[in-house]
């Protein structure tokens, strides 16, 4: 879905409740900056780590590059579960 905004074009994502389908959204995403919150949320409901949730919000107060970086490698890692 997409919201126009001040003539910029900005992605709104939503979870869906399919976790692979959710994942490939929000790697297909050209602001993944704007969706750092979509992302960990995948984290939260999906995979309920907890541990990982408060680190990735804790990095990106400080370094947000650092913490889109980490975000992707571990939705990576985790998203075996998630393809059928």
């Amino acid at each position: 879905m997409t919201k126009k905004t001040n003539s910029l074009l900005l992605e709104k994502l939503i979870l869906s409740g399919d976790a692979a389908k959710d994942f490939s959204s929000f790697l297909k995403s050209k602001e993944k900056f704007q969706n750092f919150d979509f992302g960990v949320n995948l984290i939260k409901v999906y995979s309920k780590n907890a541990r990982l949730y408060f680190r990735l919000k804790e990095i990106h107060k400080s370094n947000p590059d650092l913490a889109l970086k980490h975000l992707i490698a571990n939705l990576k890692v985790i998203s075996y579960k998630w393809k059928k």
